[in-house]
């Protein structure tokens, strides 16, 4: 008898494992960047409706194409199981978190609690 049906769900898992993980790594990326307080933060803030749509667009695509991995995961094993909510929260935490931190910082910028330190040159 093949496995290929346990192969495919664990390679959708793996597949799905590997878009929240980099979703994750993209935001904590992003903050970092953000918080450094520089000529990218002075420019992400510039286009604040930008960086807010377009980072809320990016996590929906991966929650979609997670959704899409865990459904034909479903399809082959019927199983429902925390992993998948888990997962689900992650995205959503990261879409959150995307969307709230510049709105965070572009407040804080322009009520003096946050310093932006961008030179000329930039």
């Amino acid at each position: 008898m093949s496995d290929e049906p346990a192969d495919m769900r664990k390679q959708l898992s793996t597949y799905a494992d590997a878009i929240t993980a980099f979703a994750t790594a993209q935001l904590v990326g992003f903050i970092l960047l953000m918080t450094h307080g520089d000529c990218f933060t002075k420019n992400v803030l510039s286009g604040i409706g930008y960086a807010v749509g377009i980072g809320a667009a990016v996590n929906l695509f991966y929650l979609s194409l997670v959704i899409l991995c865990q459904s034909k995961d479903d399809y082959l094993s019927k199983e429902a199981g925390v992993i998948r909510k888990i997962r689900y929260a992650i995205i959503l935490v990261d879409l959150v978190a995307t969307v709230l931190i510049p709105l965070a910082i572009y407040y804080g910028w322009h009520h003096g609690q946050f310093f932006i330190d961008c030179k000329a040159s930039c």
